[in-house]
């Protein structure tokens, strides 16, 4: 806590999953200025979701990237807006892993920001998953190309402001990110 704090960190936004039971991400932080924001960016209780990704090991891999961000663009426009609405300071995103929640996140800003697949791709590969490179393999698949997958075709822009995203949101998540 006292790194974060003296790192300048003001908003933690905790990435959740609707319907789910998640404890480790339950907490209260020892500064009365330190924001924390709990928004839920993916639904359990969504059936299909739970068939044909959550009940199965593929969950845990950017497989399901391009599901989750065809099945809930006011849920990630959400996050993007609490970025773009946060107080003075910086902004730490996570959830339990690090990995999905946080990396479709991670995804949407720095594709926001004109970084091109390529970057976005070696930033995922900077958190890296024996086990998730395991199952992407057996899936005949790696991470550069679920990735590719997801991000192919993507107006990120477009696709945030389909989801609630207003412009001035969009323009204060690239000034904060890029200023």
């Amino acid at each position: 806590w006292s790194a974060l704090y003296a790192h300048g960190i003001r908003t933690i936004i905790t990435l959740r999953t609707e319907g789910m039971l998640e404890g480790e991400l339950n907490f209260t932080p020892p500064h009365a200025d330190l924001d924390v924001l709990n928004v839920a960016i993916e639904d359990i209780t969504d059936m299909e979701f739970r068939r044909q990704w959550a009940s199965s090991e593929l969950w845990c891999t950017p497989l399901y990237y391009a599901d989750a961000l065809r099945r809930w663009p006011e849920r990630h426009a959400a996050v993007i807006s609490a970025i773009a609405q946060a107080p003075p300071g910086g902004v730490l995103f996570h959830c339990i892993r690090g990995n999905d929640r946080t990396g479709i996140i991670a995804l949407l800003l720095l594709a926001l920001v004109g970084v091109g697949p390529e970057v976005i791709i070696a930033d995922y590969e900077l958190s890296p998953d024996s086990d998730r490179d395991e199952i992407l393999s057996r899936q005949q698949t790696s991470v550069r190309e679920a990735l590719l997958s997801a991000l192919d075709g993507l107006d990120v822009e477009l696709y945030l402001r389909s989801g609630g995203a207003s412009q001035g949101d969009l323009a204060a998540v690239r000034r904060r990110l890029l200023g």
